[in-house]
């Protein structure tokens, strides 16, 4: 049995996965706090891990341990929970990694951890050249050859980011839930604020794809990911594949990798 961590800015998504299965069997989400401690970090995991075999009658013991974070303030305390609570040195990817990636990045000590990991679980996963859609606290545009050339990409504000901005420094602007609306032209304010983060988010993106297409003069398979990525994949009009799951399969091919 192995334990992945996907430490993004807001939220943490903790796995459990089977040997030789990229897919975690099951998951658990908690809020990123930096002020985290060991001990509450083991308790969580601990927890998991034992209510997973208690489920499922599992009697595997945690043989590994790995981060993708973009929290760096948060790691040492993973790695002491790691050695305290399961007596195993836990792997934190980076960079340095290897990985079937070529980083065509000017320094790639400053490319997301995130961005990585997602990457290369496309480049497993996805044939041909890929557009990696990541949208969750920022969202990230990566373009990825088939032959694992990552070009790097664009970093937007994400759409809780830019919901809140929006009614924080408004008077009349309610904040509203991230939905597709009922029609595309409101007839009330909040159906408008509604309307115009939904289509606009669905424009951008392929608008997005759009350009980076026309600039590289060929088609690339859109990857859609992120915790805002479910409500905007039905609706998109361009043929893509939606992966709720890739930065957790990204981890396991890197530790695997790594190990």
């Amino acid at each position: 049995m192995f334990l992945g961590f996907d430490i993004g800015n807001t939220n943490t998504v903790m796995g459990i996965y089977r040997e030789g299965v990229p897919s975690p069997v099951e998951t658990y989400r908690f809020r990123t706090r930096r002020d985290l401690t060991r001990d509450e970090i083991g308790a969580l995991a601990t927890s998991f891990v034992h209510n997973f075999s208690e489920k499922n009658g599992v009697v595997d013991a945690v043989r590994g341990l790995a981060i993708a974070s973009v929290v760096p303030e948060v790691n040492r305390r993973f790695n002491e929970m790691a050695g305290r609570y399961f007596s195993l040195s836990l792997y934190e990817i980076n960079h340095l990694s290897r990985t079937p990636l070529s980083l065509a990045y000017d320094d790639p000590s400053t490319l997301g951890v995130d961005r990585i990991v997602n990457a290369v679980a496309a480049h497993r996963e996805y044939p041909g050249d890929k557009i990696i859609i990541d949208i969750g606290t920022a969202a990230t545009v990566c373009v990825l050859h088939a032959d694992g050339r990552f070009d790097g990409g664009l970093i937007a504000p994400g759409i809780g980011v830019t919901v809140d901005a929006l009614a924080a420094k408004t008077s009349q602007l309610a904040k509203v839930d991230f939905k597709k609306p009922d029609k595309l032209i409101a007839t009330d304010t909040r159906d408008a604020i509604t309307s115009g983060f939904f289509y606009g988010w669905l424009s951008m993106i392929e608008g997005l794809i759009a350009r980076i297409e026309a600039q590289y003069g060929k088609p690339f398979t859109p990857v859609l990911t992120g915790g805002y990525a479910a409500p905007l994949s039905p609706e998109l009009t361009l043929k893509h594949e939606f992966d709720p799951l890739l930065t957790m399969k990204g981890i396991f091919y890197v530790y695997s990798m790594n190990r």
